[in-house]
């Protein structure tokens, strides 16, 4: 038996510099994350990114929140809560945002695959929020 500590990394708006949340690493495989918690506070939103690579399997653990993704057809807005017992899969290439819209603090469960390699610089794109609204009307 072993009993690791977590790594706890706060998150912050790129817009304004406020923290909007924490990622709070589960599990590792030498440097590359197989399960991470995504926590948004109350009112935030995060995003939206793009991954070149990763596919992003979530479950919602607590709370509720608006998963955004921009595709071909426009912008579409899944809810996903922690009553629902849904899981949302994103593949590569999908711009993609999240939004807490309870009173509370979500707690997402993140399970990306491949793992999240950090010395993978190019692999996570950040684009304007502004940006996808304009392309997504």
């Amino acid at each position: 038996m072993k009993i690791e500590p977590v790594k706890k990394i706060a998150t912050y708006d790129k817009t304004t510099g406020e923290q909007n949340g924490e990622l709070i690493i589960l599990f590792e495989d030498g440097r590359k994350t197989l399960s991470y918690l995504n926590i948004i506070y109350p009112g935030a939103f995060k995003g939206y990114h793009i991954h070149t690579e990763r596919t992003n399997r979530i479950f919602c653990l607590e709370g509720e929140v608006i998963i955004y993704t921009k595709v071909d057809e426009g912008i579409i807005a899944t809810p996903l809560n922690a009553t629902s017992m849904d899981k949302i899969i994103i593949p590569p290439d999908i711009p993609t945002a999240i939004e807490n819209i309870g009173l509370y603090k979500a707690m997402l469960l993140f399970q990306p695959d491949p793992p999240f390699d950090p010395a993978n610089k190019g692999e996570q794109l950040t684009v304007a929020r502004e940006e996808i609204e304009r392309l997504g009307r």
